[in-house]
């Protein structure tokens, strides 16, 4: 059940990256930032709302515990830049590498006390292999997207870091409590940068220039990622969760990418093929998990 969850929730991060890329088209990518995390945070008031959640607030959590969210707006704005360079494909393959070898960290010493899966020889092949079709993505390489390139790496491993501590967050609090605060922090960081870096945005009014409802749903789309991953990421290791979103993500993705006119090319279905096979080489051996912090 988890399993196929994970794959769920990759689809959905395809689904977030195009509409928040869209959304940044219109408004600017400081500006997109704070409105995704304005409407994730009320579709997720309304939900805790309607289930009438408990709001107590509980001791002995350390204050950077509740800094997913700020990590989570760095993963949304470094997608949105790479996304407009790259398109989905390329950005999730890359998010994918910088997730990948971030996870086999955390699985390797156990980081934030999480279980630990040592790093093998399978790990080493696997890790190679994806490396490699990320590769053959992004050829002919260019100077100009190098940028690009490194933000959609950063995203892979701000996007683990945040379910980590997203996964801690829901340790002390209900699933849709630790789910609010996550966008309320987000919302905070995103508003400190909209003020900083572009002052006389922040004092403007926000122009609502396209009828596409589609670009205004990544923050509720968010918002359902961030409640799903912070479930399976207990449940799974950080390396699997990583296998299983991928799938969902990079296909579906293609499959975007086609509906948005930057048809597949043999080139990016072939890249695709060979970071699915790097993946899959992991799976050949089953894990044998130690106890957190040993």
């Amino acid at each position: 059940m988890y399993s196929i969850v994970a794959l769920l929730t990759g689809v959905a991060v395809s689904l977030m990256v195009v509409a928040n890329g869209q959304l940044a088209d219109q408004l600017n990518l400081y500006r997109a930032t704070v409105l995704i995390h304005v409407i994730g945070l009320l579709v997720q008031s309304v939900i805790m709302v309607w289930r009438r959640t408990d709001m107590r607030l509980r001791r002995g959590l350390p204050l950077f515990g509740y800094m997913g969210g700020t990590l989570g707006v760095i993963t949304v704005t470094f997608t949105m830049y790479a996304f407009a360079e790259l398109g989905v494909a390329p950005v999730i393959a890359l998010n994918l590498l910088g997730m990948t070898a971030t996870s086999i960290l955390y699985d390797q010493f156990g980081w934030s006390g999480m279980r630990r899966y040592p790093f093998t020889r399978f790990k080493a092949v696997s890790l190679a292999v994806s490396t490699a079709g990320v590769i053959i993505l992004l050829l002919p390489f260019s100077l100009a997207s190098g940028l690009a390139v490194l933000l959609a790496l950063l995203t892979g491993t701000s996007a683990v870091v945040s379910r980590t501590l997203n996964a801690r967050l829901l340790g002390f609090y209900n699933l849709h409590l630790s789910t609010f605060f996550n966008y309320v922090t987000g919302l905070l960081t995103s508003v400190v940068l909209l003020a900083l870096l572009e002052p006389e945005a922040f004092f403007s009014e926000f122009a609502f220039q396209s009828s596409n409802w589609f670009i205004y749903t990544g923050g509720a789309i968010g918002a359902m990622i961030v409640s799903l991953t912070s479930v399976i990421v207990v449940r799974l290791s950080s390396y699997h969760v990583t296998v299983l979103t991928f799938l969902g993500q990079y296909f579906f993705g293609l499959i975007l990418d086609a509906i948005l006119g930057r048809m597949p090319t043999v080139q990016a279905v072939l890249g695709g093929m060979v970071v699915l096979a790097g993946l899959m080489v992991n799976t050949l051996e089953k894990p044998k998990a130690n106890k957190s912090g040993t």
